[in-house]
């Protein structure tokens, strides 16, 4: 591969030995115009005076010089100065004008291709922005089919609960009747065993040996009344019985409601 690395050596070129800046060289310049300018028709006579006093005798020649012209200055080297400074900055207007114009030209093209992507963005973000209005409007009336859903739901519900509530106010009522019939017949259940027990103890008292002798041994009257007490007696525990078994009927029934009742 060659070496492409640049030469950094010292290129300068060596000074002349003229050590005179552009300014020495300017002015240098000056006072060379300044010096041949305002004689030049006198060094025309010059020239022929000293032709024809070549023709003279050695002896007899005169040799008539033009007086040197006076250096410039200051106030002539300040308006040369002034003048190449005012050429510079004459030179260095027009570069910036040329400048400005090629900014404002890259301005130009760049506005022109700003407002292209801008155009573009703009299209762009409003079609975004259309999509996510018809997303957001699906959402929402997904939403609101959920939200009638749900009510509908919860208006069956409130019927629900409500129809139940009549369920168990109308099981309070017959809880009630029920509590009410079981207290009656505990009352004739309680009724039919004193009226029993006084049975009892009325035949104990008026015929103590009823046990002992049986219906078809005792006599006329007696057999009747032993008839009278046994079939009294026998309808008494029936209907105790029958009390005691209705009593305990309702009971386990009403348990059983006041059950079902707290499991629902």
């Amino acid at each position: 591969m060659e070496d492409t690395a640049f030469d950094v050596s010292d290129t300068t070129p060596e000074p002349t030995s003229d050590p005179a800046t552009p300014v020495e060289a300017a002015e240098v310049a000056v006072e060379v115009d300044a010096a041949t300018s305002p004689n030049d028709a006198d060094a025309g006579v010059g020239d022929e005076v000293a032709t024809a006093d070549a023709d003279a005798p050695a002896d007899e020649v005169e040799v008539d010089l033009a007086p040197l012209a006076p250096p410039p200055t200051a106030e002539e080297l300040a308006i040369a100065r002034a003048d190449a400074a005012e050429a510079a900055l004459a030179a260095a207007i027009a570069g910036i004008e040329i400048a400005n114009q090629a900014a404002a030209d890259a301005a130009e093209i760049a506005a022109a291709e700003a407002a292209d992507v801008v155009t573009a963005l703009k299209a762009e973000l409003a079609a975004q922005a259309a999509a996510h209005a018809e997303a957001m409007i699906a959402a929402a009336a997904a939403a609101t089919a959920d939200l009638h859903t749900l009510a509908a739901a919860v208006d069956a519900a409130t019927a629900d609960i409500a129809n139940r509530d009549a369920q168990l106010t109308a099981k309070d009522s017959q809880l009630g009747a029920k509590d009410v019939l079981i207290a009656q017949l505990r009352e004739h259940l309680a009724v039919a065993d004193g009226r029993y027990a006084a049975l009892r103890a009325d035949l104990a008292a008026t015929t103590p040996w009823y046990v002992d002798i049986q219906p078809k041994n005792a006599g006329p009257r007696a057999r009747k009344r032993l008839i009278v007490v046994a079939k009294d007696m026998q309808r008494a525990t029936t209907k105790a019985t029958g009390y005691a078994q209705g009593a305990d009927v309702l009971a386990i029934a009403a348990n059983t409601e006041q059950v079902l009742l707290f499991d629902v």
